[in-house]
């Protein structure tokens, strides 16, 4: 699917809401303690646990392992599923390095026309086009 992926794509959230299904990963044998988020039935991302926070952090889905036999969506389904979810959601803050601490980090606030536009540059990028990673914030 993906033969690039960013240091760092994540979704960070004060909390998760119903929108957001968590479910366990089932493996041929079984479910694991991988808690996989849907929105609208479309995969995102993975739960993951960050001690001592009060926000909950989601891998994005370019940083999960590419071996694992997931529910994978299109890089165009991915996209469409989290700018529908952002657009409701009250409270998310996304970020997205190739380096982290070695580039500067572009603020783009909340506009999501312009956050899709570095969607498509960082979809590009981890399918191995020549273009840069966008490194880049957005929140609400």
């Amino acid at each position: 699917m993906f033969s690039r992926r960013p240091n760092v794509f994540e979704l960070v959230l004060p909390k998760i809401d119903s929108a957001i299904a968590i479910s366990p990963f089932e493996s041929d044998w079984g479910p694991t303690d991988e808690r996989l988020c849907y929105f609208e039935n479309t995969l995102i991302g993975q739960l993951i646990d960050k001690t001592g926070n009060k926000q909950f952090f989601i891998r994005l889905i370019t940083n999960l392992d590419q071996s694992r036999k997931y529910r994978w969506p299109t890089a165009e389904q991915f996209k469409e599923a989290l700018l529908n979810y952002l657009s409701t959601a009250p409270d998310w803050r996304i970020r997205c390095e190739r380096d982290c601490d070695q580039h500067p980090i572009e603020s783009i606030g909340s506009d999501l026309s312009l956050l899709s536009d570095r969607l498509d540059q960082l979809m590009s990028f981890c399918r191995g086009e020549l273009v840069l990673c966008p490194t880049f914030e957005a929140k609400a």
